[in-house]
């Protein structure tokens, strides 16, 4: 019996714990420090364990692959207990698994020259190669099962994954956390070259590649290799870069040459921040599903009935039905209440917080800390109409229809 979600949530809200003391207890992951060579280099990488591992049997292994790429993984709570979209690493190694966090060539903390190696437009292949070595490693020291790898990764490190599974089809599966995958289309979207962002990528990566040359992102984005793609892949996505529609690319990408894929958006989310409580319980629930599907055969949950999830759109579905709009509103508002911190869900203190399932309805809803008062605006988008409806002067929400909602289970303060 492994670790379960909410004993993790409870690690994630918990201050000054010691994690060597809590790695004493019984039941806990083992973690491991380790070092190999890759073309010359010494790699670092972090070995998570299940805990009470009593045979040399090798293990299903996950591949965890940072972000940055100049992060690097720590044997921190932060790194390894994070359900932000990033390792959840304890979690999962309760529950069987190894995890594999390798510190690649770009990784900081280990010198310059090191970080340097992403030059010359090296900003995938010599991290892959890194990770691709340390696998051998755990093969042949008998840790990890040949015939049960994944791979994982957030942010940069989705790039990376998608990276390995187009040039090599040793994973079982991957989860594509929040990445980019298009890189000349966003560097052009964007107008910054994410090759030479910073000094240790650039040199002789220049930052006019995307206009003068090309050619030269066969060598750094993973989209130009798509058709290469064999590797089951979950796709996660946030708000921080839904508008730039990368994943629903790769997605629809993946899904035109037959690979099993699939897509969740937590739209309220941002990047690696302001993940709810109840976005990090689904997703480590999804990744255990997911591991535990394509790893040991078991069957995919409810939870994967639709190839694409956006967490919005389940929690509101009754709005896209006018006589659910009630119970819709109320669910909402007691979620809300029930999270409490309202930045966490949301954007600052005292703006607004927005869902908008399928683009199409859209609510905003207005939460102060120091008050329990709720407004609450409902908004319908089409090509060529936008409606708003507020507040009578009995307090009642106005409806298209002509019918009305009343707020009943809080206060109201009106728009």
């Amino acid at each position: 019996m492994g670790l379960s979600v909410e004993d993790i949530l409870k690690l994630h809200d918990a201050e000054d714990i010691d994690l060597q003391e809590w790695l004493s207890g019984e039941g806990r992951p083992q973690i491991e420090v380790i070092h190999y060579t890759s073309h010359g280099w010494d790699i670092e990488g972090i070995l998570v364990l299940p805990p009470g591992r009593t045979d040399d049997s090798p293990l299903p292994t996950l591949v965890y692959l940072h972000g940055g790429p100049e992060r690097r993984n720590q044997v921190t709570f932060s790194d390894l207990a994070s359900a932000r979209g990033e390792s959840a690493a304890l979690f999962l190694a309760s529950h069987g698994y190894a995890i594999f966090l390798p510190n690649f060539r770009g990784s900081s903390g280990y010198g310059d020259h090191f970080m340097n190696q992403l030059q010359d437009y090296h900003l995938m292949d010599n991290p892959f190669s890194d990770v691709m070595a340390g696998i051998d490693v755990l093969i042949d020291q008998g840790i990890a099962d040949a015939d049960r790898l994944a791979v994982y990764g957030s942010s940069y490190g989705a790039q990376l994954g998608a990276w390995a599974i187009a040039h090599t089809d040793r994973f079982h599966s991957a989860v594509l956390v929040i990445g980019r995958y298009d890189t000349l289309i966003h560097d052009r979207e964007s107008g910054r070259s994410f090759h030479s962002l910073r000094p240790n990528r650039g040199a002789p990566s220049c930052a006019l590649d995307m206009w003068l040359r090309p050619e030269v992102y066969d060598k750094i984005s993973p989209m130009q290799h798509v058709t290469s793609m064999k590797t089951p892949s979950l796709i996660v996505e946030t708000g921080a870069e839904h508008r730039d529609n990368q994943a629903r690319t790769l997605f629809n990408a993946l899904q035109a040459f037959g690979v099993d894929v699939w897509w969740v958006f937590y739209p309220e989310a941002f990047h690696n921040g302001r993940w709810s409580a109840s976005y990090k319980r689904d997703y480590m629930s999804r990744l255990l599903a997911w591991f535990n599907h394509y790893l040991h055969g078991a069957e995919l949950p409810s939870s994967f009935d639709q190839r694409i999830v956006s967490m919005a759109e389940e929690l509101f579905v009754q709005l896209k039905e006018h006589e659910d709009w009630r119970e819709a509103l109320l669910l909402f508002m007691r979620y809300c209440i029930q999270e409490k911190d309202i930045n966490r869900l949301g954007f600052a203190e005292g703006d607004r917080y927005f869902i908008s399932p399928e683009g199409m309805h859209f609510v905003s809803v207005s939460i102060s800390d120091s008050s329990p008062d709720i407004a609450v605006h409902l908004q319908e988008w089409s090509s060529s109409t936008r409606r708003l409806w507020g507040y009578d002067d009995n307090g009642e929400l106005r409806l298209s229809n002509n019918a009305s909602i009343l707020l009943s289970q809080c206060r109201r303060s009106r728009p």
